[in-house]
C-alpha cells in the first residue's frame, strides 16, 4: 500500500516551491518567514535545503524542517498521522493533478504510515539540527566529512533530547504516546552527547537510528580512577554512569517482545545503500562494503 503512495509522496514534494507560492509565501534570495506558526518570524528565517532539491524547508531560527506535507500541517492544519495523513496526500494530490490511486487502508498500514513519517521527520531534525561542540568537532576536524555527504547520509545531532522531543511533539504534532511506541522517544540516542546516523532503505526512507554517544571513553575512564581511588565496590563507583559506545533503534519492545519498529531489521539493513546503489548505477562504479557506520 505504501509502495503506492511512494510515487505520489515523492510528486507532491518535488511541488514544494509551488506550494508555498500557492499559500501566499514570498522568497527573497531564497528565503521566507517562518510558516511554523508558533514562530512569530519578521527576519526572513526559513529557507530550502539546497541538498533536498527543493523538496525540504527549514528555519535556521524555531528550527522547524519538513516537506510539502509539513508545509500542509503548519499553513493549513492538515493532518500528517493515521487516516487523516491519507486525507492530506489526497487533497494535495487532486490539487497538484497528481494521479492517486484507490488503496484501501488497515490500520495495519496506517500505523506502518505513521511509522515511516515519524522517522522522516525524525531524520530531518538530526540532518539539519545545530551540532553539538563534540558533534561539530568529531564530524569537522576529526571525520573532516563535507557538510553535503554528512546530509545526504543523514548524519548530525540534536541540541538535546529535550530540544528533539519538543519539535516532534508541541511543533510536528506528534504524540509522546506514539513516539514512545515508535522507539522515538530514547534519550540514549537523541542527545546532545551522540553522533546520530540516520538508517534508510534502498529508497531513502528513513528507518531507523544509530548512535555514537562520544562521551563513553572518557566516562570509562573516569570511572577507572574512582575505582583506583575508592575501590570498586564503593557507592560513588556502583553508582557511577558509563552511556553504551553505540545503541541502535529497536526493533521490538524489550518488555513485551512485541514489534515496535516493522520497517527496521538490523541484520538486515545496510548503512547508505540508497546512496551507494545510485552512484553504482549512475557512475558504473564497484560496490565496497564495509564494517560499522
Amino acid at each position: 500500500m505504501y509502495k503506492d503512495l511512494s510515487s505520489v509522496l515523492r510528486q507532491i514534494s518535488d511541488r514544494l516551491p509551488e506550494y508555498l507560492h500557492s499559500q501566499g509565501v514570498r522568497n527573497t534570495n531564497h528565503l521566507f518567514s517562518c510558516i511554523n506558526p508558533a514562530h512569530a518570524d519578521d527576519n526572513s528565517s526559513c529557507g530550502i535545503v539546497p541538498p533536498s532539491h527543493n523538496t525540504v524547508f527549514h528555519c535556521f531560527s524555531c528550527h522547524a524542517v519538513g516537506s510539502t506535507i509539513k508545509a500542509a500541517h503548519f499553513l493549513e492544519g492538515k493532518p500528517v498521522v493515521g487516516a487523516g495523513f491519507i486525507l492530506t496526500v489526497k487533497e494535495l494530490a487532486e490539487r497538484f493533478g497528481i494521479p492517486m490511486p484507490e488503496i484501501e487502508v488497515t490500520p495495519e498500514q496506517l500505523r506502518d504510515m505513521d511509522l515511516i513519517n515519524l522517522h522522516a521527520d525524525a531524520a530531518r531534525i538530526v540532518a539539519t539540527a545545530p551540532l553539538s561542540v563534540q558533534v561539530q568537532e568529531r564530524i569537522e576536524t576529526f571525520y573532516k566529512w563535507p557538510d553535503l555527504l554528512r546530509k545526504s547520509l543523514g548524519i548530525g545531532g540534536v541540541t538535546s533530547f529535550d530540544w528533539y522531543m519538543h519539535l516532534m511533539t508541541v511543533q510536528n504534532g506528534y504524540s509522546r504516546e506514539l513516539m514512545r511506541e515508535f522507539g522515538l522517544d530514547d534519550r540514549r540516542i537523541f542527545n546532545e552527547n551522540c553522533l546520530i546516523y540516520t538508517v534508510k532503505d534502498e529508497k531513502g526512507n528513513a528507518v531507523g537510528f544509530a548512535a555514537r554517544n562520544l562521551t563513553h571513553k572518557a566516562r570509562v575512564e573516569e570511572k577507572k580512577a574512582l575505582v583506583e581511588k575508592h575501590g570498586k565496590d564503593a557507592e560513588e563507583v556502583k553508582t557511577f554512569y558509563v552511556p553504551p559506545k553505540f545503541v541502535n533503534s529497536r526493533d521490538t519492545d524489550h518488555d513485551t517482545g512485541a514489534a515496535r519498529n516493522t520497517i527496521y531489521k538490523k541484520g538486515t539493513r545496510l548503512f547508505g545503500i540508497n546512496v551507494a546503489q545510485r552512484e553504482c548505477r549512475d557512475k558504473d562504479l564497484p560496490l565496497w562494503v564495509f564494517e560499522g557506520y
